[in-house]
């Protein structure tokens, strides 16, 4: 007898989806394929994880909403002065590991980190607050391609919006991607954070399939007075 999981709810397509009211996700199958989706305070993500076509279903198009203000600039050169200082290490160049989270503004943790050429985590994974509550997880890759690897996609198995930095002393170039435990889709860096004119976003070089549709100022005063927004990627779906 197979069980199924508390966790998890599973839907057809059908002209109105059902609320998203799962505690991890829910899978839907519709006309174009298999998609996922799941929600947070500040994040909200419906994308395919497989496309083929399912005769007797509707079609429906992915999206992803970010209901809080992007990164500001200021973090994220602050973030790429430390990753660069880190290349210049006497047993590097090696990489590092950022946290970013939003209450009523943005903050960065650099949290204490083990570090290698190759590889970076943090000291005590187990206690590790910022961890717990980062909606953005950053790590260099300092003067190899900001590519996401094999061990990257074995780690980031969390529900959060994941990014990847290289070619730091020639090119910087930076690669985001939404992780929704285990499963991943490409997005741009607008989608997220305000990029200094030094860092390149490699999606807009690799042609990936999701453009930004939708965005709308919703206004929202937090304590700092910078207004609220909400960020709308809408998929372009074959």
């Amino acid at each position: 007898m197979t069980r199924t999981s508390p966790f998890i709810k599973h839907h057809l397509a059908s002209c109105l989806l059902p609320a998203d009211n799962s505690t991890l996700y829910d899978y839907v199958l519709a006309g174009n394929g298999v998609f996922i989706r799941g929600k947070r305070r500040e994040l909200s993500v419906l994308f395919p994880i497989v496309e083929h076509p399912i005769a007797g279903l509707p079609p429906i198009a992915g999206s992803l909403t970010l209901t809080i203000p992007r990164i500001p600039q200021r973090f994220i050169q602050e973030m790429m002065e430390e990753a660069l200082g880190a290349c210049a290490e006497p047993a590097g160049p090696l990489e590092s590991l950022f946290h970013f989270e939003h209450d009523t503004d943005w903050c960065m943790t650099i949290p204490d980190q083990i570090r290698t050429p190759f590889s970076v985590q943090p000291s005590t994974p187990e206690r590790c607050p910022s961890y717990e509550h980062a909606i953005v997880e950053i790590h260099s890759h300092h003067t190899m391609a900001p590519r996401f690897s094999v061990v990257d996609d074995e780690d980031e198995t969390g529900f959060r919006i994941y990014g990847v930095c290289g070619w730091l002393t020639t090119r910087p170039s930076i690669t985001f991607r939404v992780g929704l435990y285990g499963h991943f889709i490409p997005i741009p860096a607008e989608f997220v954070a305000e990029l200094p004119p030094t860092l390149q976003d490699t999606y807009r070089q690799c042609g990936a399939r999701c453009h930004r549709d939708m965005l709308s100022l919703q206004g929202i005063a937090a304590q700092n007075k910078t207004p609220g927004h909400t960020w709308t990627l809408v998929m372009y779906m074959p």
